[in-house]
């Protein structure tokens, strides 16, 4: 006779037509069409944390991982038949919240066991994710800690979760966020099929390829940003020798060839940063990597150092340049010389910087939009990307957009970045539609590097370019034309 597992962990399919990234936006999730062009497939390291605090508990539980395993719902329903387990615990995102929920739905028909949800999605929308069928519980904190303590001790003994029983909703008390993250054990890849993983050219196409937490939280809190939302206020970093042990088992141990930490401010702590930087370098670790900080946050001679430990990409916010945009979100402009002169090291060190850019912020117009898509014309880049201001739940810009009466839609599964569910004081939907495609494209046309790559591509690729060239003039005249009421 088989034994009972403890739990059965899912991250379940993407939605058809989808690749589902349950980690992207601090945890809130990113959905974005197959059609888009190569695949990423980011790994969600909270999954993995479970594994390696629920090993250490000593419990007997197995993952199912879709998104590395390109696994519908039947196939992930087959392998649950197999296995009889007390709990079912279901990684959830924004755009992929009733997409898991009808998965919920068709467990709870084949399966005795309870079925919860986590993510940062269900502790802001709670009573609509504990209302969904199917579903016995939310957990409302770190599931790292949670859930190994619902698998020992029972949902009714454990604090940092809501569940339904007898027809009524308790509510168990949320406990505070992990404070030490360096008492938490490294993420176990062993239960994952790592090696399907992948960040395409982002991460030079090197794989083995796994994402890092080196820190949790952030303490700038801009009003559209959801990863202070889903991770805190409060910047909870990991000391530089527990990270560099990390790393050096990803080395060692899952010979990982590519990484990419997944802070929101990698380089919040400078000192920090050259200690992981120099202890890579002593060490003799080769693994390539990216991260994601802020303009401010950096300066060449930081740089200069992560080149020569690894560093390959760096991603940074900008969002607007627009003056009006940034007084309304409190924000300081960007420093322009600073970020010519770090683009010109990356540029010449093969270091790729990658931009982020929002249309449809607050206080934006089509006027400030075509003017920052020029200067990124200019900057020569390899990547600029341009996403559609969402208000993510819980977010002081959902706030915003309620108030104003500006929210277009509140259908979860359009909040990608790549949808337009609010408008804005002077833009309107169509032609938040049409500034996004002009804009990815337009940042594209003429950029040194980016046509090297091209070329590599072959013909094809080429007149593929050419096509893009003809639709950004087209989308160009549109918005020029384009007169809507908003």
């Amino acid at each position: 006779m088989k034994k009972e597992m403890d739990f059965i962990l899912i991250n379940p399919p993407s939605p058809p037509g989808k690749v589902s990234n349950k980690d992207m936006m601090g945890g809130f999730g990113q959905n974005y069409s197959l059609s888009k062009g190569p695949i990423t497939k980011i790994p969600s390291i909270d999954l993995a944390y479970i594994c390696s605090e629920s090993e250490r508990e000593g419990l007997n539980f197995f993952v199912i991982d879709s998104l590395a395993e390109d696994l519908i719902h039947k196939n992930v329903l087959e392998r649950i038949e197999k296995e009889e387990a007390r709990y079912i615990f279901i990684k959830t995102s924004t755009p992929s919240f009733w997409y898991d929920s009808i998965l919920a739905k068709e467990i709870n028909k084949i399966s005795k066991a309870q079925v919860f949800l986590f993510g940062p999605h269900v502790q802001q929308k709670k009573e609509e994710s504990l209302g969904a069928e199917g579903v016995k519980g939310i957990i409302l904190g770190e599931p790292e800690e949670i859930i190994p303590k619902i698998a020992k001790k029972g949902y009714k003994q454990t604090n940092g979760l809501w569940f339904k029983e007898n027809g009524k909703i308790l509510k168990k008390k949320i406990e505070p966020l992990i404070s030490d993250i360096d008492s938490l054990g490294f993420p176990l890849w062993e239960f994952f099929p790592y090696h399907e993983y992948s960040l395409g050219e982002q991460i030079n196409n090197k794989k083995p390829f796994v994402t890092m937490l080196t820190s949790r939280g952030c303490p700038y809190q801009c009003m559209y940003c959801p990863y202070p939302i889903g991770q805190g206020a409060k910047w909870r970093a990991r000391s530089s020798q527990n990270v560099l042990e990390e790393l050096e088992k990803l080395h060692n141990f899952y010979n990982v060839k590519g990484v990419l930490f997944r802070d929101a401010v990698f380089t919040l702590d400078r000192e920090r940063t050259k200690k992981i930087c120099e202890g890579l370098i002593e060490r003799k670790i080769n693994i390539s990597w990216r991260c994601e900080t802020r303009i401010d946050r950096l300066d060449l001679e930081l740089v200069k150092l992560m080149k020569k430990a690894g560093c390959i990409g760096i991603n940074i916010g900008i969002e607007s340049l627009s003056k009006d945009v940034l007084d309304f979100l409190g924000s300081r402009p960007p420093e322009i010389k600073r970020i010519y002169d770090i683009a010109d090291f990356c540029n010449k060190n093969g270091i790729d910087l990658f931009l982020f850019f929002i249309i449809g912020l607050p206080k934006e117009t089509k006027k400030s939009i075509l003017k920052t898509v020029s200067w990124v014309r200019k900057l020569n880049i390899p990547y600029a990307q341009f996403t559609i201001a969402t208000p993510y739940p819980g977010t002081r810009l959902e706030e915003w957009a309620k108030k104003e009466g500006y929210l277009l839609s509140k259908e979860y599964n359009d909040a990608t970045g790549y949808s337009c569910l609010m408008k804005n004081e002077f833009i309107g939907p169509k032609t938040i539609g049409l500034l996004y495609k002009y804009s990815n494209l337009s940042s594209q046309l003429g950029n040194k590097n980016i046509l090297k790559r091209i070329k590599k591509r072959g013909s094809l690729q080429v007149i593929k370019e050419v096509a893009k060239v003809l639709l950004a003039a087209n989308y160009f005249i549109q918005i020029k034309l384009t007169s809507e009421k908003k």
